[in-house]
């Protein structure tokens, strides 16, 4: 009975397996979910019908068939993108960027985990969602590059060449540095406190997450990982974006991370700062209103 499965989809498009099952019950090509997503499952097996398997949206895989051409497959994805915050952010970079994202931006645009085993929660690392994301033929590799992506052809075109998009992260790069030494010059941070990206194609972690600048504040100990020795600390993690606008979707993700940071590590006293050339008028409000600098 697979067939009812692929007729659905020919004649709807690709669409979410909970939808797809929900379709067949309705058609009486199935009794109950249980035996749609049974049914399914075998369309699948066949290889009459493709998912994004491992990838799910909302639980859900998107399915589709064989012969759905590349631009309702793309449409399909951006759709279901919305049920996955992290890849639709990353997606959403990727556009203001007009075509490329880097392996840092991919781990902040995505409030990836850096792995720990403390972690703790279901974040992934920046690999994992590089990995998913180029399973859904979102980016693919720059070639000649390690840590650079654009998009895949099924989803775009990037309208900036790679020269001049690498020419302007570089230049942010020597702002970073320059911000830094801003920063400890203002906030009294030891030299060998802070931590900077390595590279504009990188971030550096705190705490589990990734930002481009980091350091205590203030001069002295430490936190460990002892819950009887712990002193709160004041730390300051810091993102600069200076090549384009600072949007809404930069600002949600920074604000994630620092949500979690501090879900995580409630002995911090936490001073986030984002530093940019320019900022949405929404962006803007939302960041100040959370307490960003």
């Amino acid at each position: 009975m697979s067939i009812a499965a692929v007729e659905i989809l020919r004649a709807r498009g690709p669409m979410l397996s909970g939808e797809l099952a929900n379709k067949l019950v309705d058609s009486s090509a199935a009794k109950s979910t249980a035996a749609a997503r049974k049914l399914i499952q075998r369309a699948r097996d066949s290889g009459d019908v493709i998912s994004t398997d491992p990838v799910r949206f909302n639980q859900s895989f998107l399915c589709y068939l064989p012969t759905h051409d590349d631009r309702r497959y793309a449409a399909a994805v951006r759709n279901a993108l919305k049920h996955r915050p992290p890849l639709n952010r990353v997606y959403k970079v990727i556009m203001a960027n007009r075509g490329y994202i880097t392996s840092g931006q991919i781990a902040k645009a995505a409030s990836c985990s850096d792995g720990a085993s403390t972690t703790g929660s279901n974040r992934l690392t920046p690999d994992a969602v590089i990995e998913q994301a180029q399973s859904l033929k979102l980016i693919e590799s720059v070639n000649g590059k390690s840590n650079l992506y654009q998009f895949d052809p099924l989803f775009g075109v990037p309208d900036v060449s790679r020269n001049s998009f690498i020419k302007r992260l570089e230049l942010e790069d020597v702002l970073a540095e320059m911000a830094c030494k801003w920063m400890q010059h203002c906030y009294l941070l030891p030299p060998e406190a802070r931590m900077v990206r390595p590279s504009y194609e990188e971030a550096v972690t705190f705490n589990q997450n990734w930002w481009d600048l980091n350091g205590p504040i203030y001069i002295g100990q430490s936190p460990d990982t002892s819950p009887k020795t712990r002193k709160a600390s004041n730390f300051l993690v810091g993102d600069i974006l200076s090549y384009r606008q600072v949007s809404v979707v930069d600002a949600e993700s920074f604000l994630d991370r620092v949500a979690d940071v501090r879900r995580r590590w409630k002995a911090i006293k936490l001073h986030p700062v984002l530093i940019g050339a320019q900022f949405s008028e929404s962006a803007w409000t939302q960041l100040r209103r959370n307490g960003v600098a």
